[in-house]
């Protein structure tokens, strides 16, 4: 018992430790007081502090105005849980006659506290706390409200926003959606002295930082371009030196890539490389989270043309076969008057399937491609999502693209049934494909919108096609058949089998 007691003790000691001083006492009492009054008392070193309560309503500056008869005094602000913000030890020669003092502080919405304390000097002290309100797209707390990636708030593209830095608030997060690849503007514009700004991908993986300081007392006004993927992200503004409003907005200016990517992209590996043809233009795009592309070409008349233009800097470009043998490659530099690469060369490679990979050495943002074996490419494609496929998290690779028919994906279906651990045999008179997993058969005829699970039919949102010399069948419904939990990742733009 005699333990118990002692416990309780000790806890009831650390937590009188815990609060504030004099947040009993004076706190308790404080008088009230309106921002913008002027209030007037006495100085009694033997009095103990003298405590005002007051409310700011809005983010603002408020202004500490005091005179005083005493030249030497102290002066805080707690905010309503009795923490302490601000504090200052102003003096001033006694020759003065009077001491007379200014501070302007930068404060969330909310109830504080503001201190005069003897030190060591006695008389009249006069003071008036002025409020200049400002205004903040988001609304925040007194200790702020978005100040972590998990608390971030939601913005939008093409819109301006106004945000406040201050001394009990001194960091925020916004969260966006960037619709499709593209170059990104940020500008941001405060009257402070500095401020840190960074992106942040969906991971919450820094992609980008800037420090923009004021090159005059007005402060600064900067935009960045970012070149980024599709997806979500995060943008943190915090502070560096200073407090107040600054006021920021995003656009986006889309690169219409031809096969649109996800956020560390889709096509940097060959088991996801994107499939062209002969005689037609490519657009590509290097971002900040994704710098190569890789696309697969059949090629039956080994001489082609190969073009490139673009902004980027420094191009690296290397050409394999299927077998992974390198057969040859070519760093393509920007012209050092335009600042552009407009490339042209005649190239020899063996038919058969080759790949193609471009990697960003030095630059950011689209470039245009093509093989020709006239001179002439059309115009670039509509730009199209590639969409990939993994199994137990590993990535299907397929020589026939998936397609997306009527909201749902279809894949070659040798590819996926080898990967869904399944058999595969192929009736090609009856234009059948038939596969066993475990004690689990399936039997789907192409053109059939009827799918036969263990001899029961099933109706099938759309139907196994031939498209490009391949047999593609709907990918969800071949999995769930044997089992597999099918979901959709978006912003990959991957079917997730597990």
């Amino acid at each position: 018992m005699k333990k118990i007691i002692s416990l309780l003790v000790c806890v009831l000691m650390m937590s009188a430790l815990l609060i504030p001083a004099g947040a009993a006492n004076e706190f308790k009492n404080a008088k009230s007081y309106t921002l913008g009054a002027l209030e007037s008392s006495r100085i009694i070193n033997s009095a103990g502090d003298n405590v005002y309560k007051f409310n700011v309503s809005h983010p603002s500056k408020i202004t500490i105005d005091v005179l005083s008869e005493a030249y030497k005094m102290g002066l805080k602000v707690h905010d309503k849980s009795g923490k302490e913000i601000w504090s200052d030890k102003p003096a001033q020669k006694a020759s003065a006659g009077q001491m007379s003092y200014k501070k302007d502080l930068f404060v969330n919405p909310g109830d504080y506290y503001f201190s005069v304390i003897s030190a060591g000097q006695e008389g009249v002290y006069r003071f008036t706390i002025y409020q200049t309100p400002t205004y903040e797209s988001v609304a925040e707390a007194q200790n702020g409200s978005n100040n972590t990636i998990k608390e971030a708030s939601a913005i939008y593209m093409g819109t301006s926003y106004a945000g406040f830095i201050a001394m009990n608030d001194d960091a925020d997060y916004y969260k966006f959606t960037l619709a499709s690849e593209g170059r990104l503007t940020l500008n941001v514009t405060s009257q402070m002295e500095r401020l840190n700004t960074k992106i942040y991908d969906e991971t919450g993986r820094e992609m980008w930082s800037d420090s923009p300081s004021g090159v005059t007392e007005d402060g600064f006004s900067v935009q960045n371009d970012l070149y980024l993927n599709k997806g979500n992200y995060y943008l943190g503004i915090t502070k560096a030196s200073g407090e107040g409003q600054y006021a920021f907005g995003l656009s986006l200016t889309g690169a219409n890539e031809s096969f649109s990517e996800a956020q560390c992209g889709n096509n940097n590996k060959t088991d996801a490389a994107c499939t062209i043809v002969k005689n037609q233009k490519y657009v590509g795009f290097f971002s900040l989270n994704d710098d190569m592309d890789i696309y697969r070409i059949a090629i039956n008349d080994p001489s082609l043309s190969f073009t490139i233009v673009s902004d980027v800097h420094q191009i690296q470009l290397t050409m394999f076969n299927q077998n992974g043998r390198e057969l040859g490659s070519q760093s393509i530099v920007a012209d050092k008057y335009s600042g552009r690469i407009n490339f042209t060369k005649d190239i020899t490679v063996p038919a058969g399937t080759c790949f193609m990979a471009m990697k960003r050495i030095s630059g950011y943002g689209s470039f245009t491609f093509s093989l020709t074996d006239a001179g002439y490419a059309a115009e670039p494609p509509i730009p199209q999502s590639v969409i990939c496929v993994s199994v137990n998290g590993k990535t299907v690779p397929f020589d026939q693209p998936p397609v997306l028919e009527n909201g749902r994906t279809l894949v070659p279906l040798r590819a996926i049934f080898e990967a869904l651990g399944a058999s595969v045999e192929w009736d090609a008179v009856a234009q059948t494909v038939r596969s066993v997993k475990g004690n689990n058969q399936i039997s789907l005829q192409i053109g059939s919108a009827t799918m036969y699970v263990n001899g029961t039919p099933k109706t099938l949102d759309v139907a196994a096609k031939i498209i490009n010399g391949r047999t593609l069948v709907p990918v969800r419904a071949v999995s769930e058949a044997f089992g597999g939990k099918v979901e959709w990742d978006q912003y990959s733009q991957t079917v997730v089998i597990k």
